[in-house]
């Protein structure tokens, strides 16, 4: 991999304009599953544990969470970009 040669100087949405970090959220997809127990009285019980594979994901993506403007009311953005490839990422 080479150099990084670009910085990100703030984190906004292209779409709203959106740029506080906690309305945008990292998305990516994953297997996950939970393990089926057993039939009980005619109900499936499922285990609230969910596991999921050791892998990296796959479609890294971001989406905006902020409340935009419709009309007389709010909704949410959910507007998703992907994450350019030069982009550092520190995981806390």
């Amino acid at each position: 991999m080479g150099e990084v040669t670009e910085k990100i100087g703030v984190l906004r949405c292209p779409r709203c304009g959106n740029d506080n970090p906690a309305d945008i959220v990292y998305l990516e997809d994953t297997l996950t599953w939970r393990r089926c127990l057993r039939v009980e009285d005619g109900v499936l019980v499922i285990s609230g544990d969910v596991e999921t594979c050791d892998d990296d994901g796959k479609n890294h993506r971001f989406e905006c969470d902020a409340l935009v403007p419709d009309g007389e009311s709010k909704r949410s953005c959910y507007y998703q970009w992907p994450i350019p490839d030069w982009l550092e990422i520190d995981w806390e």
